[in-house]
């Protein structure tokens, strides 16, 4: 059975999460967002998960979004019915990105 080096380096990182007051409601998620393809499956800015939860509870259609770099983010507000505007600066990402757009517009 071949070990994942990524959950290996962090196993420190996890059990303190565990041992850290109201952080294990988050533990799925931060899990899972390791998974490969999770961008793209479950859209999310680049925050914490009580940020994120905070946002996505508030936003509303017709929100005006600019950011910087574009992904899991640019997903997150698009989904969520808002008008994004990214600056992205990596060529191939943004390919990518422009692809995905596409094919769930």
């Amino acid at each position: 059975m071949q070990r994942d080096p990524w959950l290996i380096r962090n196993t420190k990182r996890l059990f303190t999460i565990l041992r850290t007051s109201g952080q294990i409601r988050h533990l799925a998620r931060f899990l899972a967002s390791h998974t490969p393809g999770y961008l793209f499956d479950k859209p999310s800015p680049w925050l914490g998960f009580d940020a994120i939860d905070y946002l996505a509870a508030r936003i509303s259609p017709g929100w005006r979004v600019f950011e910087y770099g574009s992904g899991g983010s640019t997903l997150f507000w698009l989904k969520s019915g808002a008008e994004v505007v990214s600056i992205e600066h990596d060529a191939d990402w943004y390919a990518q990105m422009q692809q995905r757009l596409m094919q769930n517009p």
